[in-house]
């Protein structure tokens, strides 16, 4: 069903998915694109793919088939094939999560914002853990209230996810 729902917006010509999809944007303001065809297409393109595997490196990579950009070539095998087949993850996400880790934040976001904080001599880099600074603001040790909100519920998610 998927397969042939992404078929048939892939085959629809761009005016035809900016007439159906454009309405939508007054229902969901975040909906709201220039080119509602583009998104109709990405779209298309995730429901195609075949396991989360593929759908993870098919969202994370520029080129969605980069064989095809040179002939007679074939992708080589990566670290994020290694990691995307790995067993014995618990779930999907944190699949993805650890894929990311390993692969994408090291060497791409925290690298930015390390140099981004240096240019600027900023630091960047929490040196009490986030469970610490809850369990102090809690017992009245230290007053974190000045702390971001975002730290503590990333913490409460992941208490709830792994419990």
């Amino acid at each position: 069903m998927r397969r042939r729902l992404a078929q048939t917006v892939g085959a629809c010509p761009p005016w035809l998915l900016n007439a159906l999809l454009r309405p939508l944007g007054a229902l969901v303001p975040y909906c709201r694109v220039s080119q509602p065809s583009d998104k109709g297409y990405k779209a298309a393109t995730v429901l195609a793919v075949a396991d989360d595997g593929a759908l993870y490196k098919h969202l994370v990579s520029h080129w969605k088939d980069p064989s095809s950009l040179v002939l007679d070539a074939r992708e080589p095998a990566t670290l994020l094939d290694e990691l995307l087949m790995r067993p014995g993850v618990a779930s999907t996400f944190q699949q993805w999560m650890t894929t990311a880790t390993l692969t994408y934040l090291p060497d791409d976001i925290l690298v930015k914002v390390d140099r981004a904080a240096m240019a600027v001599s900023l630091e960047t880099r929490d040196s009490v853990p986030i469970r610490r600074k809850w369990e102090e603001h809690q017992s009245g040790a230290r007053n974190w209230e000045h702390y971001p909100w975002d730290d503590l519920m990333f913490q409460a998610w992941r208490e709830a996810e792994h419990a």
